[in-house]
């Protein structure tokens, strides 16, 4: 074979394998998060929660210095509360055990927002956290 022609087929060769070589790369690009996609945290929570008429409160036993303001979505938590204390008037706290989404509060006096999920437990607040832990 002349040496040219070899040449020629080597440059050809080349160009094929490049181009093929191109077709069978595979490009994953992440998907992109946007400035309104949030991370929606659930979780488990046992202590102590008081509706004092203006604000739904909860205190968390792992954590008491926290306050955190509750929010639910239905009238379950009311049903719970009014049921558990079994009087009128608002204020008295109850033990509660839920879930919850953690979100940002809008109200600056509390930690973050408490978006109720499942409610496992609520009772009587008698000894408050010291035997639920």
């Amino acid at each position: 074979m002349h040496p040219t022609k070899f040449i020629l087929f080597f440059i050809i060769g080349i160009g094929l394998f490049s181009c093929n070589s191109e077709q069978n790369k595979i490009s994953i690009n992440p998907p992109q998060i946007g400035m309104n996609d949030t991370l929606h945290v659930v979780k488990e929570f046992k202590g102590l929660y008081s509706d004092d008429g203006t604000h739904k409160i909860f205190i968390s036993c792992d954590d008491p210095k926290r306050l955190h303001l509750v929010e639910s979505k239905n009238y379950q938590l009311d049903t719970l509360y009014n049921s558990v204390l079994q009087t009128d008037y608002a204020g008295p706290a109850i033990y509660l055990e839920f879930t919850a989404e953690i979100a940002p509060s809008p109200d600056s006096a509390f930690s973050d927002l408490l978006i109720a999920k499942t409610f496992l437990k609520a009772e009587r607040a008698e000894n408050g956290c010291a035997i639920k832990k």
